[in-house]
């Protein structure tokens, strides 16, 4: 109780601070990769008459012969997915650093404890 005291917001409040930080994180990280995504499969795939010279070929001809939001194909089960796995990810990892006072400011933890948040971590986010 004391530990949590310390911290610049209530344990609930900092849960939700990170979960939302994993959202937006989330979302980042798929509208900025997405296109590349699709312009990867395209690439791999090959077929329908499409022979692109390379990533910039794909990513401009998708764009101009079928509009930019074509590069956004599958976005919503990208996107859950992601917001699945990060908020979750960053929640739990946040909560066991706090509850373990690992994020006090003082020294770094070590390895063994990082590897077993990391792990604990992996496993919630492998569930979410």
């Amino acid at each position: 109780l004391r530990r949590c005291q310390r911290l610049r917001h209530p344990p609930r409040m900092a849960d939700l601070v990170d979960t939302a930080a994993g959202c937006v994180g989330a979302t980042a990280c798929t509208l900025g990769g997405l296109p590349f995504d699709v312009a990867k499969a395209r690439l791999q795939a090959g077929g329908a008459g499409h022979a692109y010279s390379g990533l910039a070929d794909c990513l401009l001809t998708t764009a101009r012969t079928e509009g930019a939001l074509a590069l956004y194909r599958g976005m919503v089960p990208a996107l859950s997915s992601a917001l699945a796995e990060n908020s979750v990810g960053i929640t739990v990892q946040r909560s066991l650093r706090r509850a373990l006072g690992v994020d006090d400011g003082g020294q770094r933890p070590s390895v063994g404890t990082e590897l077993g948040l990391g792990a604990v971590t992996g496993v919630f986010t492998s569930v979410a």
